[in-house]
């Protein structure tokens, strides 16, 4: 027995002997790409990896390097599949040549190691995908740099236990795509520490049937990457991903903070992603967007403790979390939310239950303090609406511009502090079954809770000091043109209650345009809302509930009458309105009957110092005769009453469009004999004016506002033609004169009286579509149609029979000029509805300004300024002159009681000498096959740019397409690339090309260019050789350039997702590519699948002998045991 116990023991050494882990050295010393099948003094890294992993069972070799510089490899290099580590020391780039389709692919299988596979200080630049990693065991990634390939670094998920990606140190840019992780799989993959920026398509793309990513870690604030400066989002999670976490990164600032805006918005989730967490991140600066969850199962995430910021200052930064198109069930928790030129929030419906708590959202700083700047807040606290512009109309009247569906229902806002944004706090528009509780509301400059055709309730928020109304409650207007004509009534949407009053427990107070405004909506009566409220105090009053109305007036026979009709509140012994009729209907001036916005807005009740007052019946006198008719605004049809109303909308209970209707006998009287009295000349005056609501852009408004007056102790009859720009689209039923006017072509005319001693204003306003700054220039023409009348021109006093006015404003918030060095430029500038001006300047030294002759300097005070700008650059450089308003004119403020309710505070004109940049790259020298022709448009000036990039394709043949702005198209043989740039924006494209010929090919490329109307080009040389390369048999190398048996052509080698007429690349093209990417990878014979693992330490045939050996042994000594036993 004891010699059988040490045979054995024998047998076990000898197959450990065999099979024990041996870890090797392995050292790069030339940089040359060859193999001769041995690693010694002359030994490059493919024969190092070979020789590693020839040699490998369960330990891990080291590869290093005695030699720094490039390798340019001339195919991939062997597939990772034994333990190894490979350190470059940061001496060593890898080079493809952008002819390669990766450097390294790495299936790291699970040995005894942790990690098992490490790749650390080494650069790779210039493949198809830099590094495809696969792990099957623990595979590390650090101080890793990836650029200028069209897939940086490719991740491929699996489902076998224990598989782990660490990435951390990463310095990923320049490339196509940043970093793609698809699947499915659940492998663990952390991403650290590390830069992801400057590539053309998006940061981080996460897509397939995934989960367990890490974006940083939530054990570790200092873990997260820097994400920024990306032609896409930064972060894209799409499809069905869950369970990954997104913490503490920065993303769109670089390491010192300064903005970097990822182009098309910061961490997108789209179409899929649930059950996901996105914590402590700064996320800030990016555009459109800085976090997106969209579609109908993007579901159940949860955003946490981020601040999400931006300067609404920058064009292209508009929304801090946009949810919509289905995307529900998310909790929006904790977050500060500052600084977007539009929403903080924005729920889009159908979007439901999603539940946005404990935020802040306005003018907070970083760490959450109050600031109390509404520059600083947001353009609009939170949004639970049912589309957003340019689909709606907003704000009052709100109405659809074409057709939208519903709002979201049942979302939940607790507990969030919304202060100093500069529209009002929480907007609601066809939002059904919400829930206001708990929230602080306040120093909004709109309303505090803006309530529009929606049904929730609103319980115990403090909603204080906001410039407009704290609560204020209407109708949603339905859609189209026409959508607050009485003809359109049954598409309104009115606002409900879903409980109760809808107000209780509310604390109102401070408030500068009523505490509750309830307006041509049905709602509890105030003395309900006072006692479940504390309402007070507020100014002009507490409470009150406004109906639009109008009065229609004709004489016994039914023939209308034109006069004017009183209008007196229940107990009152005064009129208090005043209705003026023409043609039997009444109203108020600039009266509308196809525009309900524009008749009497008559008080039914109103609340003041905790007492309500009801303002029912409404009694009417004409020319001095009471008369016995009485008409209740109340919503209802009263029995008593004179008038009607239409049920609005059908079906609801709720009448609105309503109107009194008055029977006046009107009294004979002997006609005089007129006396003959000499004809005295009438004096009639004019004055032209343009403005706008907001700082105008396409698809924004535009108002002009003609005033005519007279000095004559008679009525007149004036005609005025306004010839409308083509760029200016007029809303009708947002427009209003007293009298008629009609619209013939791009010409409005209007005939129209004017009182003894009177004015009137003809208000046109509409949509500017025009771009670049091109002039809205409206001309008006103005006669007297009475005999002996004058017409005056104002600015000059001369007595005309006619008189032409302009008024031109150009369709932006700053108004853009090029000025060539040592030119003279002039501009036109025309401020005087605005009143008085400061200048201030800024990186205008060296440059001559003056105002006609008024030399300008910081500070410079004027008075309405009018007149030509002239401008001289005496150096390349941007000039910014900015117009601050001091206080409106007085002749301004009329205005602002008619319609134009705000007004541009500031002007400014950015004055730059530049020209744009245009980059190619493509390498000279290339093998037969497609190759990529990168280009690069960048915009260093302060101006806007509209572009095109113009390609020959007589001698190419064009296969795909990546471009992060604008779109493009094939025209007669010439690629074309349509784009507008921001001041310092940039784009890239990539275009895949397949050569016509052999040999040397000489294109031009070719960029035309405008900027603030100057028009330039600038050409650059696209030349490659096409060489023929021999196939090698003794590598074992094809002329496409794979190792090995490959049957995959150069084309499939450099496949790349293909994009057309799109702004970004399409979500299902994206995706169809890169799978079809893997697809491809997997069947080049020369690579390794990554669900295979082939290890190759020692040989197979030695260890078998080993194994049969042991076992004949052990055999053979158990048998002989036996036997004498």
């Amino acid at each position: 027995m004891k010699y059988t116990l040490m045979l054995s023991l024998l047998a076990v050494l000898l197959l450990a002997s065999f099979i024990q882990a041996r870890a090797g050295t392995y050292t790069v010393t030339t940089l040359d790409d060859h193999d001769d099948g041995s690693c010694d003094s002359d030994c490059t890294l493919r024969e190092a990896i070979n020789a590693a992993q020839s040699d490998c069972w369960d330990a891990k070799d080291l590869i290093n390097f005695a030699i720094s510089g490039e390798i340019h490899l001339s195919s991939p290099l062997p597939t990772i599949t034994c333990p190894l580590v490979i350190d470059g020391d940061s001496r060593i780039t890898l080079n493809g040549d952008s002819s390669v389709s990766y450097a390294l692919q790495i299936v790291a299988w699970d040995g005894s190691d942790d990690p098992d596979v490490e790749v650390k200080n080494i650069k790779v630049k210039g493949f198809t995908s830099g590094i495809i990693a696969s792990p099957q065991g623990q595979l590390s990634l650090d101080n890793v740099e990836i650029s200028d390939c069209s897939f940086g670094l490719v991740i491929y998920s699996n489902s076998i236990a224990g598989s782990k990606l660490t990435a951390s140190g990463l310095r990923i840019h320049d490339n196509g795509q940043g970093v793609y992780i698809g699947g499915p799989g659940s492998t663990s993959i952390y991403i650290l520490r590390s830069y992801i920026y400057s590539n053309s398509l998006q940061g981080m793309t996460v897509t397939g049937d995934l989960s367990n990513i890490n974006i940083g870690n939530t054990a570790d604030s200092s873990s997260g990457n820097f994400v920024y400066g990306n032609g896409a989002e930064g972060i894209l999670l799409m499809g069905n991903v869950y369970g990954v976490t997104i913490a503490y990164n920065k993303v769109g600032l670089d390491d010192s903070g300064s903005p970097h805006p990822n182009a098309m918005g910061g961490i997108s989730l789209v179409n899929g992603p649930n059950k996901n967490y996105i914590y402590g991140n700064d996320i800030s600066y990016n555009g459109y967007q800085n976090l997106l969850l969209r579609g109908s199962d993007t579901n159940g995430n949860t955003i946490e403790g981020n601040f999400i910021g931006c300067d609404p200052l920058l064009d292209y930064c508009y929304i801090g979390i946009w949810i919509g198109d289905g995307s529900s069930d998310n909790v929006i928790d904790g977050n500060i939310i500052a600084g977007h030129r539009y929403e903080g929030i924005a729920v889009v419906g159908p979007s439901n239950r999603n539940v946005i708590m404990n935020n802040r959202v306005g003018s907070f700083a970083r760490d959450g303090s109050y600031l109390g700047d509404r520059n600083s807040g947001n353009g609009a606290g939170i949004a639970v609406i049912s589309a957003a512009a340019p689909d709606i109309h907003y704000p009052f009247p709100v109405y659809a511009t074409g057709s939208i569906g519903p709002g979201p229902d049942s979302t939940s806002l607790s507990n969030n502090e919304v202060a100093s944004n500069r529209g009002s706090g929480i907007i609601l528009i066809k939002a059904t079954n919400f829930a206001i509780s708990d929230n602080f509301i306040y120093d909004n400059s709109l309303h505090g809770i803006y309530w529009i055709g929606s049904s929730g309730f609103a319980s115990s928020n403090d909603i204080y000091e906001n410039d407009g109304s704290g609560v204020r409650i209407e109708p949603f207007f339905g859609s189209g043109p026409m959508a607050t004509s009485p003809s359109t009534y049954s598409d309104d949407v009115i606002s409900s209650a879903t409980s109760g009053s809808g107000l209780s427990f509310n604390f109102i107070e401070g408030n500068g345009q009523y505490g509750i405004f309830i307006l041509d909506n049905p709602w509890a009566s105030l003395d309900s809302l006072n006692s479940e409220n504390l309402i007070w105090p507020n100014s002009p009053k507490d409470a009150v509930k406004i109906w639009f109305g109008h009065v229609k007036l004709h004489d016994s026979s039914g023939n209308p009458l034109s006069g004017t009709v009183e209008i007196y509140r229940n107990g009152d012994s005064s009129p208090y309105y005043t209705a003026y009729c023409y043609d039997g209907n009444c109203g108020p001036p600039g009266f509308d009957l196809n525009n309900v916005t524009k008749w009497l807005w008559i008080v039914e009740e109103e609340l003041s110092d905790f007492v309500v007052r009801n303002y029912n019946p409404h009694r009417f006198s004409v020319s001095g005769e009471m008369l016995s008719s009485i008409y209740y605004w109340n919503g209802l049809i009263d029995p008593d009453e004179s008038g009607g109303a239409l049920e609005s909308p059908p079906g609801s209970g709720a009448f609105r469009y309503q109107y009194a209707s008055l029977v006046y006998a009107v009294p004979t009287t002997p006609t005089p004999t007129e006396t003959p009295t000499e004809a005295i000349a009438c004096r009639v005056w004019a004055e032209l004016n343009a403005s706008s609501i907001y700082p105008i852009s396409p698809g924004k408004r535009v108002s002009y506002a003609l005033r005519i007056g007279s000095d004559c102790d008679r009525k007149l009859s004036v005609l005025s033609k306004l010839r409308l720009p083509d760029g200016f689209t007029p809303l009708m039923n947002e427009s209003w004169a007293k009298g008629s006017f009609e619209l013939e072509d791009r010409e409005l005319i209007l005939r129209s009286p004017i009182d003894p001693y009177g004015t009137y204003v003809l208000n046109i306003t509409g949509i500017a579509e025009t771009y670049l700054g091109d002039p809205l220039r409206v001309q008006a023409n103005i006669s007297c149609l009475s005999s002996d009348c004058i017409v005056y021109d104002e600015r000059s006093d001369d007595p005309l029979t006619g008189v032409r006015y302009d008024a031109t404003m150009r369709p932006l918030s700053s108004l853009e000029v090029y000025a060539p060095l040592n030119e003279d430029v002039r501009v036109l500038m025309n401020l005087s509805i605005y009143g008085n001006f400061t200048t201030s300047l800024k990186g205008c030294e060296g440059w001559l300004l003056s105002l006609d002759s008024i030399q300008l300097s910081n500070g410079s005070k004027l008075q309405r300024p009018r007149g030509y700008l002239n401008l001289r650059a005496m150096n390349e450089s941007s000039c910014m002159i900015s117009f601050d308003i001091e206080e409106p004119s007085d002749d301004f403020k009329p205005l602002l009681h008619s319609g134009l309710s705000r007004y541009v505070s500031s002007f400014t004109l950015i004055a730059s000498s530049y020209e744009p940049e245009l980059s190619l790259y493509a390498n000279r020298n290339i093998k037969p096959g497609p190759f990529p022709l990168r280009v690069r448009v960048s915009n260093p000036g302060a101006l806007n740019l509209s572009a095109e990039v113009r390609i020959p394709l007589r001698s190419f043949k064009l296969l795909g397409t990546f471009i992060t702005i604008g779109e493009q198209r094939v025209v007669r043989d010439e690629l074309i690339w349509y784009l507008k740039l921001p001041p310092k924006g940039r784009a890239d494209a990539q275009f895949i090309l397949l050569p016509a010929a052999e040999g040397e090919i000489r294109e031009e490329a070719i960029l035309r260019y405008e900027i603030a109307g100057k028009v330039g080009e600038l050409r650059k040389e696209i030349e490659v050789v096409v060489e023929r390369i021999e196939r090698n048999s003794s590598k074992g190398i094809d002329s496409s350039g794979v190792s090995g048996n490959s049957t995959r052509t150069s084309s499939e080698a450099s496949k790349i997702p293909e994009r057309a007429n799109e702004t970004s690349i399409s979500e299902e093209t994206l995706s169809n590519s890169f799978n079809l990417s893997k697809s491809s990878d997997r069947n080049n014979s020369s690579e390794i699948p990554r669900e295979t693992v082939q290890g190759s330490g020692y040989s197979v045939g030695y260890i078998l002998i080993a194994l049969v050996v042991a076992a004949l042994i052990i055999s053979a000594l158990l048998l002989e045991s036996l036997r004498h036993s």
